[in-house]
């Protein structure tokens, strides 16, 4: 099967920015090595000089070229490059990881030519202009909300195949969908085995987690994972350090 993947590739596979490019990169590898054919259309970025092709892991990757990294022009070169060459791949299916805000652009356009889509959503841009409003609430605040909710309602009537990693995003997604036929499987992410096979050296039993603490990330599941951890590891200890995004979490 040949598979189309339109999602942020790591321009080092062994140094992730986001999480997203971790999920892209891993399931990528992952299909490569089921035997399916696997080209990824890589977001585009403002630290490359050029358009480029490359072979990365047995997967084939296609960077575009950005002038600077606003909304403005990214969605311009997506849709006078990044799509054309979509289109011209003719794959058995697409699988999105854009986010939302370039997502109404390609979903379009595959729409319009019948190509089979599922999307995978990656945080809820929604939820984090509702709490940027209830910290600072101004006008601009709350028509960026507005535009969120509106933008993600427009995105979620036009798509029928969703991929989420938590329960939580699921469910929101749900409240928007309303009758419609609306297909949402939870995957939840985990680590590519080559990782495992790193050196390391622990000096003790504490771990640090890094990242956005909002529902979404399930820091409470986190929480109650070490919690029974103890009954074996006494002295286990957790430090969770990152951006506070959901106030009532």
């Amino acid at each position: 099967m040949k598979i189309l993947m339109v999602g942020k590739f790591p321009l080092d596979a062994k140094l992730f920015k986001d999480g997203t490019e971790g999920s892209v990169y891993g399931e990528a590898k992952t299909l490569v090595e089921k035997g399916h054919k696997v080209i990824v259309l890589d977001m585009p970025r403002s630290i490359i000089d050029k358009d480029y092709h490359e072979t990365v892991d047995g997967i084939e990757v296609y960077r575009f070229f950005c002038a600077e990294d606003s909304l403005k022009q990214q969605k311009k070169v997506i849709r006078k490059r990044l799509i054309p060459l979509m289109l011209s791949c003719d794959p058995s299916i697409c699988h999105l990881h854009v986010t939302q805000h370039h997502s109404l652009q390609v979903v379009s356009a595959l729409r319009r030519h019948k190509i089979k889509y599922l999307v995978e959503i990656h945080g809820l841009p929604r939820k984090e202009a509702k709490q940027a409003f209830r910290k600072q609430k101004t006008l601009p605040k709350l028509f960026a909300w507005w535009y969120e909710c509106f933008r993600e309602f427009v995105f979620v009537r036009n798509t029928h195949l969703v991929v989420t990693d938590t329960d939580y995003e699921k469910q929101a997604l749900r409240k928007f969908a309303f009758r419609h036929k609306l297909d949402i499987h939870v995957i939840h992410q985990g680590i590519h085995d080559d990782f495992y096979q790193q050196d390391y050296h622990p000096q003790d039993n504490t771990l640090l987690a890094v990242g956005t603490i909002a529902p979404r990330k399930d820091k409470l599941m986190m929480l109650d994972v070490v919690d029974k951890l103890r009954k074996d590891i006494p002295d286990i200890k957790l430090s969770i350090v990152g951006g506070l995004v959901d106030l009532d979490y």
